[in-house]
């Protein structure tokens, strides 16, 4: 699977040298190694399309990322995206011993009649070299952006780097979510959670409800069509059957990927899909099917995820996004509040348009891309 054609590389496959190597891609090779905080010229930037033989690098990467990634970060999620026909490159940055210091996860999809690129979550980096790889992924970013028809940076936009004043703007997203803190124990997690919530935990119980962790891949294609029915009555696409499977192929092995079946005796009836990476879990999909609302499944479910992801090593879990309070879904938002949670505000989504970003880019930098443009068009920087 190719990488796909940037401002800079486009010149080089018009057989030209490229003027902004040593501004964008910035690295010297000569010199002992720099004593001091790394300095932005003193690494090295590449893109790269996935290869096997950077699985174990690019994973202690994420894992050593202090602000902690998603699964979505992890390097086999582009092979998920693959499976559904969406392309990756890796922003690869490395300091002068060719170590790897800090990097990102970019995508492209074709999104009739427009190609749409996003940044995969924030940058990726070791603690010490924070600031040049933010300012590094940023021009990584905006690089991309110009040669395609849209992009979106999401959710970590305030890791990158000035990147408003190249034509990027803030989209008006929901930005809430519910994080609960771990570390304390089980007897006062529970306590922290409502009354009501408690007493619909008793009842599903009550009731014979189970739940219990999914490891056969076969028993995917039982529970798809609960959560295919589930999304189809609240009028939202939850998550492809391809994907599912796919995600729970390659991190189920791995311990970052979960999936909690709830069951009325052999019947599924509910289900929860729940990622931990970085001590970090989240909440992907909560579904149960309507006629066991008066049960209480979903609470069931919902405990079960908060209870095993302090077992599956995670010190905090995510709700994953709360609907807003004036929105059709208030009562999924009171429901995630009874959990005894921190409600946090998230970062915008950042969109930026290309007729607006290559604009900019052409003001600030003309000698740099005006020719590049002018050669190639400026909106015709496909995929090789």
């Amino acid at each position: 699977m190719g990488d796909f054609i940037s401002p800079t590389n486009a010149k080089t496959l018009l057989g030209c040298p490229s003027p902004v190597s040593e501004d964008l891609r910035a690295g010297k090779e000569s010199g002992p190694p720099r004593a001091g905080p790394p300095r932005t010229k003193d690494l090295r930037l590449s893109y790269r399309a996935p290869r096997a033989t950077d699985r174990a690098e690019w994973d202690a990467l994420v894992d050593a990322t202090p602000v902690a990634p998603g699964i979505t970060q992890r390097f086999d999620s582009w092979i998920v995206d693959a499976e559904e026909g969406i392309q990756t490159s890796f922003v690869m940055i490395r300091d002068e011993q060719k170590r790897l210091v800090g990097g990102a996860r970019l995508t492209i999809e074709r999104r009739l009649p427009a190609r749409h690129l996003e940044m995969i979550g924030g940058p990726l980096y070791l603690p010490e070299y924070e600031d040049p790889v933010r300012a590094l992924v940023s021009r990584a970013v905006l690089e991309r952006v110009s040669v395609v028809d849209s992009g979106m940076i999401r959710p970590s936009a305030g890791h990158l780097w000035r990147l408003e004043e190249f034509g990027l703007h803030r989209m008006a997203v929901p930005a809430e979510t519910v994080f609960i803190d771990l570390r304390p124990s089980e007897e006062q997690l529970w306590r922290a959670v409502d009354h009501s919530v408690r007493q619909g935990v008793r009842k599903a119980r009550d009731r014979g409800l189970t739940v219990r962790e999914l490891t056969d891949e076969r028993e995917l294609d039982r529970i798809y069509p609960l959560i295919e029915r589930f999304g189809r009555n609240r009028d939202f696409a939850i998550i492809s059957e391809k994907r599912l499977k796919a995600m729970h192929r390659l991190f189920g092995p791995t311990g970052h990927w979960h999936i909690l079946l709830g069951e009325a005796g052999t019947t599924p009836a509910g289900v929860a899909l729940i990622w931990v990476t970085n001590q970090q879990s989240g909440l992907l999909v909560l579904a149960s099917l309507p006629e066991y609302a008066g049960v209480q499944l979903t609470s069931f479910l919902a405990w079960e995820s908060v209870r095993r992801s302090k077992l599956y090593g995670a010190t905090s879990f995510d709700f994953l996004g709360i609907p807003p309070a004036e929105s059709g879904l208030a009562g999924v938002r009171r429901f995630k509040l009874k959990w005894g949670g921190q409600v946090v505000i998230g970062e915008e989504y950042l969109e930026g348009v290309v007729f607006r970003s290559v604009t900019a880019l052409m003001r600030r930098y003309p000698k740099v891309f005006r020719p590049v443009l002018m050669a190639s068009g400026p909106f015709r920087g496909g995929i090789r």
